[in-house]
């Protein structure tokens, strides 16, 4: 062989061993990126992926792809590439991505060593994605295919998840304790003994679930994980009513050094149990030493929300709980409490704005009353009810001048429409808000016997027809007051119902909504002239029950404002346009298109005349322009639209249609 092949031979055996150890580098330092992810989850609380564990699986899902870009997906180390972006992918909670790479290397090295190992995570994401069969499957596929003890573990283990899913416990344990067997992880087998625990508390055996708990501590070391299943095993005593026994472990473990970063959550647990056992003064001052001594703590938070249960249903002081309720999301951002609390400050909000109109309702009912007594006219009343001369301060901030502008006092036709309208809807907040049915068959009861007249009673009828007939099973009430609606309001849409002339839902979705009240209460602002409030309750209405028709009819409300009351002409425009784009084929939406155009007359709605002479319209990115004229008419209030619409359907209260 000449020296030039033999050096061409040697600089190609060189290449490709330099091209070798590059391939095999990326690999390495890829699993070591998913190793460092792996041991940062073994080491924390297991609560959630950290964006220190994000980066290790990124990192290491990063460099996969960059190796089998450059090499391939035949090269020798292609299969521990995709196998590894299989599972990065499922460490960071990305099932769907897992689950697709994992079909990929199944379906492309059926052959691979690897192929045990991708059984395995395929099934683990399939059971993340509930596709428990398909998970069962490729389950058992990994633990007939290998002797390997610790990948048999993480099998049992998956399959005693799988199977506690569906419910089928014994197969369930069975599973995990093959897992534990299988095991020398403490880490693997404390989880499999944490949900043997869990399968028999859900089958409400609750000693045994106790005693399972209590085992954990003989597998696992993880504080965080020791403290959850301690506190389960709480759950188990208190599900036996033997609060004696948790409270007193719970103070015997609030002096553990292991839980002293729990100790916060401990006390506050205390509390709990004192509260449940109807010991509201040692609650109160259990609840109080951690608000003082744990500030700014999960168990801070625990407190803060306990204390408030006790000021709303204990002591019904409703202020206190607002704030206390308030108070949850500030003590612990992170606090699981926290979404429900923000829901029962804004629930106590609401109520105790009804409460405010109505007892405003009363007020000034009683004042009429008063000046119709002692001989005086009208005018006396509205005298007691006019706004003072606005301030300086009002004059120079247009915000509060246009807040100042409040209507004449109202006349005792519109106090008494409002009165009624707020008693209603603190009858409808007791029973579609708080599902409080006693509460909610009181304040009906109470409207139908002050409101004989109103075109509502039917409505309050039908509404104990419901809370008997459907929430509390009193079938002989619930026929009774049937037969009272067919015989005294026979025309109403609730009899037509009856008799099976209506074919859809009595109680429309908005009907259901707490929004309803909501919009009731923005209305209350408006005619007391609190136009920004008002303003600020319509958006939250639009955003937060979006779609739906009352919020259509906030925010064609909010422009109505801008326009009719602020006279704020490029807020109105803007909050037309957001009419327009979000409900463009109702009316509401049409009118508001028209709006924000020029008047040209092919533009308009048929249903629209023309644009108010009051009004200035606003061409974005074009000149302002004022369309008058004797043929102008005023645009439509958002009541009116609504019975525009009413108008053009069939009337359900007319038994001829």
């Amino acid at each position: 062989m000449s020296g030039f092949k033999i050096k061409y031979i040697s600089l190609l055996l060189s290449l490709v061993f330099v091209m070798s150890c590059a391939y095999y580098n990326i690999l390495f330092n890829a699993k070591q990126k998913y190793e460092s992810g792996e041991k940062r989850i073994k080491e924390s609380s297991g609560k959630e992926i950290t964006p220190e564990m994000r980066k290790d699986f990124y990192d290491a899902i990063d460099k996969c792809w960059k190796l089998l870009n450059i090499y391939g997906d035949s090269s020798a180390y292609a299969a521990d590439a995709l196998l590894l972006i299989g599972k990065s992918h499922w460490q960071v909670e990305e099932y769907i991505k897992s689950e697709r790479h994992l079909q990929q290397f199944t379906k492309r090295y059926p052959n691979s060593d690897l192929i045990t190992e991708a059984n395995l995570w395929l099934g683990k994401a399939l059971e993340k994605l509930d596709r428990d069969d398909e998970a069962i499957q490729f389950l058992n596929m990994a633990l007939s295919a290998d002797e390997d003890d610790e990948i048999n573990a993480q099998v049992y283990l998956s399959l005693g998840s799988v199977y506690y899913k569906k419910e089928i416990y014994e197969r369930a344990r069975d599973q995990l304790n093959q897992a534990i067997e299988a095991s020398d992880d403490d880490n693997l087998m404390g989880e499999a003994q944490f949900l043997i625990a869990e399968t028999y508390f859900d089958q409400k055996d609750y000693e045994q679930s106790a005693e399972n708990f209590n085992k954990v501590k003989e597998y696992s070391t993880h504080i965080d994980f020791l403290f959850k299943s301690f506190m389960r095993k709480i759950d188990c005593y208190v599900e036996m009513d033997q609060y004696d026994i948790a409270i007193e472990l719970l103070e015997e473990n609030s002096s553990d050094d292991r839980f002293l970063n729990h100790k916060s959550v401990l006390r506050a647990r205390i509390g709990d149990l004192f509260k449940i056992q109807g010991k509201f003064i040692e609650a109160t001052e259990e609840y109080d030493d951690v608000l003082s001594l744990y500030p700014k703590t999960e168990g801070s938070a625990m407190a803060a929300y306990g204390m408030a249960q006790l000021m709303e249903f204990a002591y019904s002081a409703l202020d206190s709980a607002r704030v206390l309720y308030q108070r949850v999301g500030k003590e612990y951002r992170k606090s699981e409490l926290s979404q429900e609390a923000d829901n029962r400050s804004r629930i106590l909000d609401q109520y105790q704005k009804i409460e405010a109109n109505i007892k405003r309702d009363m007020d000034d009912l009683e004042k009429f009353k008063k000046a119709l007594a002692d001989d005086d006219s009208v005018v006396t009343a509205e005298n007691d009810n006019q706004v003072a001369e606005p301030s300086q301060s009002a004059r120079s901030d247009p915000k509060k001048k246009a807040a100042s502008k409040k209507p004449a006092a109202r006349t005792l036709e519109e106090i008494e429409e409002s009165l009624e309208k707020n008693r209603f809807a603190k009858a409808e907040f007791f029973l579609l808000t708080l599902a409080d049915y006693d509460s909610a068959i009181a304040s009906y009861s109470t409207f139908i016997m002050v409101s004989e007249d109103s075109i509502l009673v039917p409505k309050a009828h039908y509404a104990l027809y419901y809370i008997y007939g459907y929430e509390l099973n009193n079938s002989t009430k619930a026929d009774s007051i049937k037969s009272k609606i067919l015989r005294e309001f026979p025309s109403s849409v609730y009899a037509n119902y009856f008799r099976g002339q209506v074919e859809s839902e009595i109680v429309s979705r908005d009907e259901k909504s707490p929004y309803k009240y909501l919009y009731l209460q923005g209305e209350a602002l408006m005619s007391e002239g609190q136009y920004f409030d008002a303003i600020d309750i319509f958006t939250q209405i639009a955003v937060e029950d979006s779609g739906s028709e009352i919020a259509q009819k906030a925010r064609y409300t909010n422009a109505w404002i801008y326009e009719n009351k602020l006279e704020d002409i490029p807020n109105a425009v803007h909050a037309y346009t957001l009419v327009a784009e979000e409900y463009p084929n109702t009316e509401m939406g049409k009118i508001a298109e028209a709006k924000i155009k020029v008047p040209v007359k092919s533009d308009i709605p048929d249903s629209v005349s023309a644009v108010s002479d009051s009004m200035e319209i606003y061409i974005p990115g074009g000149s302002d322009s004022t369309n008058t004229g004797d043929d102008i008419q005023e645009w439509p209030t958002p009541d009116e639209v609504e019975q525009n619409n009413q108008t053009q359907k069939p009337d359900l209260n007319n038994p001829d249609n």
